[in-house]
C-alpha cells in the first residue's frame, strides 16, 4: 500500500501540468495518512474531494461568521460517512408501550404540609 502511495506521488509529481487541486489533494493524503488500493480508488477519492472543495467554496461565499473546510472525511462518500456515524435504527427495540394517563384519577388537591412533604418555615 505504501509503495502504491509513493508511486502515485511520483507519477503525479512528474506530470508537467500539475494543477493546484492536485497539490491540495496530495497534501490532504499526506496530512491524514490516507492510502488507496489502486488508481481507480485514487481517482474516485480525488473526485469526491474536489466535489467537496467546490461545495465548501460556495458555502464560504455565503457564510459571514464562519468557514467550512476539509477534514479526515473529505474523501468519503455520504454513505460511508453515514455508516460510521449516528443512530442505527435496526439496533433499537420497538417494544415501547405507552399508557394513556386518565385525568379522572387525579384528586382535587393535596395538602402537602399535612401529608408531611413540607417542613415548617425556618427562620
Amino acid at each position: 500500500m505504501k509503495s502504491f502511495a509513493c508511486l502515485t506521488l511520483a507519477a503525479v509529481a512528474s506530470a508537467a501540468t500539475m494543477s493546484n487541486s492536485d497539490y491540495e489533494f496530495m497534501r490532504f493524503i499526506v496530512v491524514h495518512g490516507k492510502q488507496y488500493k489502486n488508481t481507480a480508488e485514487y481517482s474516485l477519492r480525488k473526485s469526491i474531494y474536489l466535489g467537496k472543495t467546490f461545495a465548501f467554496e460556495q458555502l464560504n461565499e455565503e457564510l459571514t461568521t464562519s468557514t467550512v473546510g476539509h477534514n479526515f472525511f473529505s474523501d468519503l462518500t455520504n454513505e460511508e460517512i453515514k455508516s460510521m456515524l449516528g443512530f442505527k435504527q435496526e439496533l433499537r427495540k420497538n417494544s415501547l408501550k405507552f399508557k394513556i394517563f386518565e385525568e379522572s384519577s387525579n384528586s382535587d388537591g393535596v395538602n402537602w404540609v399535612t401529608a408531611g412533604a413540607v417542613t415548617p418555615v425556618k427562620n
